[in-house]
């Protein structure tokens, strides 16, 4: 958790303990205290849940939904315009300690803090959404049957009718729709037929949209071709070079292949892959996380840059930090 989305929890926990003595307050001598309570309500409501829920709402949303935020800049300009905004309208509130006329800017302040932070969850959950979904694309015509010909039969099954997307797993894609793995070889997918290969897809639900983002395939375009069905090629194709299945994570070899001289572990590559196959990575995400991260479903989409991001660290320092001791052990 970076330093601004903690500061919303701490700042959450001070209005709590403020909020809860002035309730204490009034409620020992109503008389003396009933002036705060307008303080006492907003500190609870604004200042304790309002806080909290921006502090949790940055670090687990974009997490959850496998995107940066829309704009982090803007989380200390909402921190401070929240805080400025929330004391001031209390302390203003019928002249307490501020002049009350400042109650109008500064509850205009709090409303504008508010939108920054409606704004920026909302354009980013918008983000995550346009990544897992596509639109489905309209079966081609059907050609004019010949006359006498018995009219084509129309799919009725379930496994027929279900529409995919990119967030689809590719091991229910395998499973659904017949064929889908030879339209997949075609594409330049190899390892389909390995069981260990199939035993990870679906071990870490690896999505259409991961497997064609890290095999280079337009995901729009392969969409369109699975929901249309899956027809056998008129041509059998030139089979491609054999290559190891990408998931997000190619290995020793893959770095070898592609030529990296820092490692088999990169910013793309998904946690809970590292994890599984490297189990010495674990004591790097133990120290720089804590127990936390590996109980957290996020693992099983997160890749080491978005970790790196939400913790406010550099992704190729992690991601060195890890190939060290993966190289310690191999040295070892």
């Amino acid at each position: 958790m970076d330093t601004t989305t903690r500061a919303f929890i701490y700042c959450s926990l001070a209005y709590l303990a403020v909020g809860a003595a002035l309730g204490g307050a009034m409620g020992a001598d109503p008389e003396g205290w009933m002036a705060f309570r307008f303080v006492h309500v907003h500190f609870l409501l604004l200042g304790f849940m309002g806080m909290m829920v921006y502090g949790v709402g940055y670090f687990i949303l974009p997490r959850f939904n496998a995107v940066p935020l829309a704009w982090p800049r803007l989380v200390p300009l909402h921190l401070w315009t929240a805080n400025v905004g929330l004391v001031g309208m209390c302390l203003s509130r019928d002249g307490l300690l501020l002049p009350e006329p400042l109650v109008a800017p500064f509850f205009g302040l709090e409303i504008f803090s508010v939108l920054l932070f409606v704004a920026n969850l909302g354009v980013t959950l918008r983000r995550g959404a346009a990544r897992t979904q596509a639109p489905v694309a309209p079966a081609p015509p059907a050609a004019a049957a010949a006359p006498g010909a018995p009219p084509p039969s129309r799919p009725t099954s379930p496994r027929d009718r279900f529409t995919f997307t990119l967030d689809t797993p590719v091991a229910e894609l395998l499973d659904r729709l017949p064929g889908a793995g030879d339209l997949l070889t075609r594409h330049g997918v190899e390892g389909l037929d390995d069981p260990a290969n199939l035993a990870h897809l679906s071990r870490f639900k690896v999505t259409v949209g991961r497997l064609a983002e890290n095999h280079g395939i337009d995901g729009r375009a392969l969409l369109a071709e699975l929901n249309r069905g899956v027809a056998p090629p008129s041509i059998a194709p030139t089979p491609p070079q054999a290559t190891p299945l990408k998931l997000s994570l190619g290995g020793e070899a893959a770095a070898q292949a592609a030529g990296s001289a820092t490692g088999p572990v990169t910013g793309e590559s998904v946690i809970g892959e590292v994890i599984e196959r490297y189990p010495e990575a674990k004591a790097v995400f133990q120290a720089r996380f804590g127990s936390g991260c590996f109980t957290c479903p996020g693992q099983a989409t997160e890749s080491v840059a978005q970790a790196a991001m939400m913790h406010g660290i550099e992704a190729e320092s992690l991601a060195a930090e890890i190939n060290a001791a993966i190289e310690e052990r191999i040295d070892g």
